[in-house]
Formats: C-alpha cells, structure tokens, sequence
C-alpha cells in the first residue's frame, strides 16, 4: 500500500466549528460525567499522501479491551498523487462507549491498516453544555 496518514486531529465538532477549540481538547472528546454513553459529536481531519488514485476509507475507534465501540462506513477517497497532501474532514455522530478512558482511531484504506492515534475520552461534559445563553445583568 502506497498510502501514509501524514496529519490527524480529532476535536469537538461544536469547539471547532466555533473556531473554540483549545489545544488542551485536541484529540480528545466528551462523553459526559456519567463516564460512559453516547460521545458528543466529534469531527476527524485526517491528510493523506500516496500514489495518485482511487481508493476507500474507513476508520474504526478501538477500546483498550480490543472492542470496537465504532467504525466507519467505507467511503472513497481520491488522492491527487505522491507530491501532494489531501486532507478530508467527517463529523461523527453517535459513537457510544462502555468508559471514560484512552481508545485509537485506527484509519484502515481497503482492508490495511495506515495509520493509528490515540483518542481521549473524557468523562465531563463539553464546555459548552454548561454554558448559559442568559447573560446576568443585575446582581
């Protein structure tokens, strides 16, 4: 396989979309206080380089125990060739784990495995699930 993961982040879909995203949650997500349950939404950009071509993607997240809470469905990526980087970017939704502790994303292209990152998994909430959208005005 001719392919390399050269770059990877992993963060809060809402942090980054809000340009919120600070470097202590880089490649890290939230699944709440309980420890346990449905991740909030989180989004994956990951880049490329290889020959160029066809090819299909799919990633997995992997818990210490060896489960797999989640994977991906396949989905085909294009790389325009050896001297460039790609780089493609999904939000995940509706991953649920068994606990709060460190996983890997494993970034599989056809059935190989190219690459693999450590993913932590927090058990608080998202920064902004305890934010409120009333402001206080008299105290």
């Amino acid at each position: 396989m001719d392919v390399r993961l050269t770059n990877v982040l992993v963060g809060d879909a809402k942090l980054l979309a809000d340009g919120l995203l600070q470097p202590e949650d880089d490649m890290a997500v939230f699944v709440g206080r309980g420890g346990r349950g449905r991740v909030a939404p989180f989004t994956v950009r990951r880049s490329y380089t290889g020959a160029g071509g066809w090819y299909v993607e799919s990633m997995a997240l992997l818990a210490p125990n060896g489960d797999v809470p989640w994977r991906s469905r396949e989905q085909p990526l294009t790389l325009r060739g050896a001297n460039k980087i790609d780089t493609f970017s999904d939000d995940v939704h509706g991953v649920v784990v068994d606990y709060a502790d460190d996983h890997e994303l494993v970034f599989l292209i056809g059935n190989d495995e190219v690459g693999r990152v450590p993913v932590a998994v927090l058990d608080e909430d998202p920064p902004y699930a305890s934010a409120s959208q009333t402001g206080v005005l008299n105290e």
